[in-house]
């Protein structure tokens, strides 16, 4: 190793009866190889989730999952295994979200009559991401472009200022991530357990005429993303436990990462109604159904480029990764 840089090293010896040379060459190792030998040593922040895919998550009530990215803190989620690209290639690729919220802002919040908001005819918003305002924002945005503008607030039909100037993504951040299919199925019910939603996630039960994936760069978490984030000694029953009042009469969220006093909007759609995604309440309620119009606090979730390498960093709030 030199410094926390992984090096493949090749040492080829030429001899002869007057002088020997050595020459070797390094290789330095992917991000997610690193994360993936360090979850064989530490079993308390990192462990596999069990689903098809086995993907690798930090767990726990304060892991080290702490990555510079975009010149701010955002955390890793984990080494998520076949993952399709926009071209629909497979691989494995490091999820982070941002640390912190970027703003308090809706889902959708068009007008019945407008796009996607036309089919049921509520007047609520829309719950297809694919053509919601919130992806437009962060997708091609004023997030994406790294500037100022208006953003979905409260209510139908209205809209807030809002400035990314300072926050939005670096030309550097956008080199950094990759353009994957993101899944859109839904699910009907928050009573049901991370398996059943990480199912249902990559499914295609969806309201009648809704697109099962989307293509792009940054999105939400998922519903699966918090039940797989809890940690500690009660794991196991949490794991078995429904996302909404079971896992949280078990304490489920106390020891849970994602989980923050504030309600976050997450990407996944209800399917029996048009206007209506998950998101994660504060107050200890857990995943609830909330009409797309609603604003929650937003964090931007993106998957990094396969080939990403790690320069330096512990993980630490202090001291976190950072990559090249």
């Amino acid at each position: 190793k030199i410094g926390l840089e992984e090096q493949e090293v090749t040492v080829t010896i030429n001899q002869d009866e007057t002088e020997s040379t050595c020459t070797a060459s390094f290789k330095e190792s992917k991000f997610n190889d690193y994360l993936t030998d360090l979850g064989k040593e530490d079993t308390v922040n990192l462990a596999k989730d069990g689903t098809v895919d086995n993907n690798l998550r930090y767990i726990g009530k304060s892991p080290n999952n702490y990555i510079k990215f975009n010149n701010e803190l955002w955390r890793i989620i984990g080494v998520m295994n076949n993952v399709p690209d926009s071209n629909g290639s497979k691989a494995r690729h490091i999820k982070i979200v941002r640390s912190e919220s970027i703003g308090k802002y809706a889902f959708d919040g068009k007008p019945k009559g407008i796009g996607s908001a036309a089919i049921g005819n509520m007047d609520y918003g829309s719950n297809d991401w694919t053509d919601s305002q919130l992806k437009s924002v962060l997708n091609g945005g004023i997030y994406w472009n790294r500037k100022s503008g208006y953003c979905p607030s409260h209510g139908v039909g209205k809209t807030e200022q809002c400035d990314f100037s300072s926050t939005g993504l670096t030309d550097t951040a956008k080199s950094q991530i990759s353009n994957i299919t993101w899944n859109l199925g839904g699910h009907n019910t928050s009573d049901s357990t991370a398996s059943t939603f990480y199912s249902k996630e990559r499914g295609t039960t969806v309201y009648s005429g809704r697109p099962t994936t989307w293509k792009g760069y940054v999105g939400l978490m998922y519903p699966s993303d918090y039940g797989y984030a809890v940690g500690g000694s009660f794991r196991d029953t949490c794991l078995q436990s429904k996302l909404r009042d079971e896992y949280v009469n078990n304490g489920c969220d106390e020891d849970n990462w994602i989980y923050r006093d504030e309600d976050i909007r997450l990407i996944t759609p209800m399917t029996q109604v048009t206007y209506n995604t998950f998101s994660l309440y504060a107050q200890h309620i857990g995943i609830v159904g909330t009409r797309a119009y609603e604003a929650y606090e937003i964090y931007p979730t993106v998957y990094l480029n396969s080939n990403i390498q790690i320069k330096n960093g512990n993980g630490t709030i202090a001291d976190p990764y950072i990559i090249k």
